[in-house]
């Protein structure tokens, strides 16, 4: 097994199942909180460098009041359709790593070189988004939305 099929791996059977339970929709590098006023969505971002032998990957956040977003889309029409949160737009729109929002502040990035290595990674994965990410996605949405 190669360090992206542990990668793959845990997104899909260990990770993704933890997002769910945490309110998330989606599947494989994608995930939504979405509401009626806003795009809420947690993206994995994988290195350029990654090989068979590591894989280096991070959580991106975004939410997007869902009347700007049109706005935008309106005077830039190279904009998508919905938002990506591994992309960040800027002004208006709140975009962080999830780094960020963690101890140290510093961006952070997770490295999976063999499947022993992926669940550990995994499990950090799922403590960093309950503990930092949630709850910052959950503040921001409100906010924007004037929940």
């Amino acid at each position: 097994m190669t360090a992206q099929d542990a990668y793959h791996s845990v997104l899909r059977d260990v990770v993704a199942p933890a997002l769910r339970e945490m309110g998330f929709k989606g599947s494989g590098k994608l995930y939504r909180l979405d509401d009626e006023k806003c795009w809420v969505r947690l993206g994995f971002q994988s290195s350029v460098s990654n090989s068979a032998a590591r894989v280096k990957f991070t959580v991106n956040l975004l939410v997007a009041d869902k009347d700007a977003w049109t706005g935008s889309r309106d005077e830039k029409h190279y904009l998508p359709e919905v938002p990506s949160p591994n992309i960040s737009y800027g002004q208006p729109f709140w975009w962080e790593r999830i780094g960020a929002l963690m101890p140290s502040g510093r961006d952070h990035w997770w490295t999976i070189t063999d499947p022993l290595v992926a669940s550990n990674v995994a499990l950090e994965v799922v403590a960093a988004v309950r503990k930092f990410a949630l709850p910052a996605l959950i503040a921001q949405r409100d906010a924007t939305s004037g929940s």
